[in-house]
């Protein structure tokens, strides 16, 4: 399989000045003078506030925007009217929320995207999709992605699982592309197969090259119950953090490949939607960690629903192995889901992407329910 990496684009900086200071000179060089900040309260006081003052010392007609709160009302406001006739670059600081809000706006604007995620607690860092009040909406990949590594490093630990989860899902998610190819789409033009094959390997490569890196950090001492013990340490060194990082980017880029967010989100992301439309966005978990339980859940069945039409996955990923070494829960009962409740959430799950299919597709294959 071909291997990728990562646009010169995503620069990573070890102290968030340096990040300012090539941020300026960016600008600069392109003779941007009035740009437009984005951010979250939080990622304002965390990251945004340093990095603002620095370039307004510079940039005196920068501008800064606390964002509201992102709803429906926020993508049909006059938001995107008011900054619409300028050409300067819209600079989104923060988690999923802001940064998602943020490119949207530049898209609907056209104007540059400059991303400055304050956490990584999933893959729309560098996607072409942004999620705004449970609406999938066209975007814009960032021009630029500057990652402030101490900023990272002291992300909450659930930040970090929720993003490893989304790059867990991408197993699944491949897996729903190759069933639906084999059920759905058997009249698809090969030259349509061959770009969903190389995002398929993109995502999947993403995935993997984290993955390995985490079983790789696991105890050497012989003893499986040693072997078998989270290392959340691994999780805040400078190595896993620019791999987690490069995992994301090219999960975007798989997702910019397809033209659509197949490669990185299929069943278990439905199964999550479907929670938060039934319960409310992030009331019972974040996001990644919906699609990490989603993707424990999903996984055995279809490699069933896989053998049963000859196709083999790359490799074979040991789920109880890895959610242990992460400390992640494996099912929903540990989100307070129960299983009639569930039963309620997988008959919703496909509504919530009707567009796309997947194992909760087949007729003949309802989901057992055994966790």
């Amino acid at each position: 399989m071909r291997k990728y990496d990562i646009p010169e684009s995503v620069i990573f900086f070890d102290k968030t000045i340096d990040l300012s200071s090539k941020l300026i000179q960016i600008l600069k060089n392109y003779q941007y003078q009035d740009p437009l900040f984005i951010c979250g309260a939080n990622s304002y006081r965390e990251l945004g506030e340093e990095i603002f003052k620095q370039c307004k010392s510079i940039l005196i007609d920068s501008e800064l925007i606390i964002a509201p709160e992102i709803n429906k009302e926020s993508i049909r406001n006059d938001l995107a009217q008011e900054y619409l006739k300028s050409q300067s670059p819209i600079i989104g600081i923060g988690g999923g929320k802001i940064l998602d809000f943020a490119k949207y706006l530049s898209f609907r604007t056209g104007r540059t995207f400059i991303s400055i995620p304050s956490n990584a607690a999933h893959d729309g860092i560098f996607s072409p999709i942004s999620v705004i009040a449970g609406f999938s909406l066209g975007s814009k990949m960032p021009e630029h992605l500057m990652i402030s590594l101490n900023t990272l490093e002291k992300a909450p630990l659930i930040s970090i699982q929720a993003g490893i989860g989304d790059l867990i899902a991408n197993f699944t998610a491949i897996n729903d592309c190759y069933i639906s190819q084999a059920f759905k789409d058997e009249n698809a033009e090969i030259g349509v197969r061959e770009q969903c094959q190389e995002a398929i390997n993109l995502a999947y490569q993403g995935s993997i090259e984290l993955i390995d890196l985490i079983y790789a950090s696991r105890s050497n001492d012989g003893s499986v119950a040693e072997s078998m013990k989270p290392n959340l340490e691994l999780l805040y060194s400078t190595k896993f953090l620019r791999q987690f990082i490069r995992s994301l980017v090219l999960s975007g880029m798989a997702m910019y490949y397809a033209n659509n967010s197949s490669p990185c989100s299929g069943s278990e992301h439905m199964i999550s939607h479907a929670i938060d439309a039934i319960y409310g966005h992030g009331v019972k978990a974040a996001h990644g960690i919906q699609v990490a339980i989603a993707s424990y859940f999903v996984y055995p069945q279809q490699l069933e629903v896989l053998k049963k039409i000859n196709q083999s996955p790359e490799r074979i990923i040991n789920f109880e192995e890895l959610f242990n070494l992460l400390k992640l829960p494996k099912s929903f009962q540990e989100i307070d889901i129960s299983n009639d409740e569930l039963n309620y959430v997988l008959a919703l799950a496909p509504k919530t992407r009707a567009n796309k299919f997947s194992i909760l597709n087949l007729k003949d294959n309802r989901l057992k329910i055994s966790n």
